[in-house]
């Protein structure tokens, strides 16, 4: 059996938790990856990455610094090392010329290789919320936090190769704050990536033209936490600490389009399938949700037990793949469900008020009236 017909997602949680999940035409089957017995607080899982294109490897950066390497072939961790270096939680992890990479919040990044005298240590400086690498352009690495900007770095030479500017002054002539959560690159392009802030800013930059981003699209009373391109390359999706999942048109000035229900709790991270129309989020809520990027709707809900950290979709995943699985009578899984709905947790969220039922895009323009 192919092992990406195993599981369709990957989730990790506050916990330490890493689960995959696979979803059928009559339900979701969740299996734990990881030994939820031997967890301690400080195993929370803050990253969770492909190690390539070919998705056959999930790497997982921790809160205590530690890396380790699930083997989705294999089914099992080929790879568990300690990567203490600077502070903080691990905020950012990647693979570079076979060696592992790592970011701390402290703005420490290294590169780990097998001879110590080999190893590469950048200081980034400042406080760091993401760090993600240049898919087509190996050993280039983007980061950006609280009061640091958006920068690239070449991490064979250690030298920095773009550094953001900041957008003008306000109307009192005051510095516009700056806290970069998170950064995307747009597919099939080679210079122009995305950001999130905590301040409700999504922001785009063509480094070829010019420092500052080429568009800033406001989003009042959001604090962003992720962000993420979609099937449609002029499109993004970004979530927030109240709940909202929104997308956002990056041509011409930029526009919300959609917002999709559901959520109860701080995002804190999507994931999107760039071939098929599908948008995954967890969240505070401890809740999986599958949402379609056109219609808006809410496809899939599940409820695992743990306050979830972050999750990754393969690029293969479809819902017309499952539905001929179905008729086919083929079973593409081997595991059990070991998730059994806990009603009293059921009735809490069913019962409390949705943040997204009503159109963020009404919402703003009463504001401004």
């Amino acid at each position: 059996m192919n092992f990406k017909n195993d599981f369709d997602l990957f989730v990790a949680g506050k916990t330490g938790a890493f689960k995959g999940i696979k979803l059928e035409t009559n339900g979701i089957i969740v299996k734990n990856l990881q030994n939820v017995k031997i967890l301690k607080p400080n195993n929370e899982i803050s990253v969770l990455r492909w190690d390539d294109d070919n998705e056959c490897n999930v790497i997982i950066g921790t809160v205590d610094q530690h890396v380790k390497v699930y083997d989705t072939e294999f089914k099992a961790y080929s790879t568990c090392i300690e990567t203490k270096f600077g502070t903080g939680a691990i905020v950012g992890v990647s693979r570079c010329n076979g060696a592992i990479v790592t970011c701390s919040e402290s703005g420490h990044m290294k590169m780990w290789k097998y001879r110590e005298t080999e190893q590469t240590q950048i200081e980034v400086g400042g406080s760091v919320s993401c760090m993600k690498s240049v898919s087509k352009k190996p050993g280039v690495v983007a980061t950006g936090g609280k009061q640091n900007d958006l920068k690239l770095w070449d991490l064979e030479t250690k030298t920095k190769i773009f550094n953001a500017r900041n957008v003008k002054k306000d109307m009192l002539e005051l510095e516009v704050p700056i806290w970069v959560s998170d950064v995307q690159y747009i597919p099939d392009t080679e210079y122009q990536l995305a950001t999130c802030t905590k301040y409700g800013q999504v922001r785009l930059y063509d480094t070829r033209a010019q420092r500052r981003p080429v568009l800033d699209v406001q989003l009042p009373n959001q604090s962003l936490n992720t962000l993420v391109t979609c099937s449609n390359n002029n499109h993004i999706v970004t979530g927030s600490c109240t709940g909202f999942i929104l997308s956002v048109d990056i041509r011409g000035k930029g526009k919300v389009l959609h917002s999709y229900k559901g959520a109860v709790g701080s995002i804190r991270q999507i994931a999107c399938n760039n071939n098929n129309p599908y948008i995954a989020s967890v969240g505070l809520d401890r809740h999986l949700r599958i949402h379609h990027l056109e219609t808006r709707k809410l496809l899939h809900q599940k409820y695992l037990k743990a306050r979830l950290n972050a999750v990754i979709m393969r690029a293969t995943f479809s819902k017309e793949k499952q539905s001929e699985a179905a008729n086919s009578g083929e079973e593409e899984v081997e595991c059990i469900n070991l998730e059994d709905s806990d009603p009293e947790y059921d009735t809490l969220f069913d019962n409390m008020e949705t943040v997204g039922d009503k159109d963020y895009c009404k919402r703003k323009k009463q504001k401004l009236s």
